[in-house]
């Protein structure tokens, strides 16, 4: 387990969503420059400055990715902090896509779907989708 020599702290993130549905990843404590240069990486393809504590990515590929957490960061015995909201807004794209499945399938008739926009890259917007979890 990495963790800052001079501190002695658990590398955390806290990993928060923005309106604009965005993933935000911030480095908390104990994330030496070498292991945010690779977190960085991973998410975004590139390395950012070092100064940079934070980086975005969007919502569709954090839900793709997010098992990254348990393997690449939890494992390895770090900390996350994660905000409740990135918990619904995963939930309620694992249930839209459940739904679309299902309807895709005939298994489900007379269902009045949700009205989403699209953006211009063609991804639904999720958080305009109701959740049905009342």
């Amino acid at each position: 387990m990495e963790r800052d020599i001079l501190t002695s702290e658990i590398p955390t993130l806290r990993i928060s969503i923005r309106l604009d549905e965005t993933v935000r990843f911030e480095k908390i404590t104990g994330v030496s420059d070498s292991l945010w240069s690779s977190v960085t990486t991973w998410w975004n393809g590139v390395m950012q400055s070092r100064d940079v504590d934070s980086f975005e990515v969007p919502i569709t590929d954090f839900s793709m990715r997010k098992r990254w957490l348990r393997t690449h960061w939890t494992a390895k015995g770090y900390n996350v902090s994660l905000d409740p909201e990135v918990i619904v807004t995963l939930k309620n794209i694992e249930q839209a896509i459940s739904e679309f499945e299902a309807l895709s399938e005939g298994k489900q008739e007379n269902v009045t779907l949700p009205q989403a926009s699209i953006n211009l890259d063609g991804i639904i917007r999720i958080s305009q989708i109701p959740s049905t979890n009342k």
